[in-house]
């Protein structure tokens, strides 16, 4: 089996703490030109019938920036 390299990432991190600031997370993450978007949602498991819970976090990433 192929042994995978570490990625230290060398860009910029912000830390968002409303969505009052995703419009301006998403126009710099569109600003950077990027080859891809990653987008990572992450919410509580739905143990039972009829639960829905909801996103708990919202991380979106390209080479450059990233928001968590």
């Amino acid at each position: 089996m192929e042994k995978l390299e570490p990625y230290i990432f060398g860009g910029t991190i912000y830390k968002v703490t409303s969505l009052n600031f995703l419009p301006v997370a998403i126009s710099k993450l569109l600003e950077s030109d990027p080859e891809y978007i990653g987008v990572d949602l992450e919410w509580k498991p739905d143990f039972n019938s009829g639960d829905n819970n909801p996103i708990e976090i919202i991380q979106l990433s390209t080479g450059t920036i990233y928001f968590n």
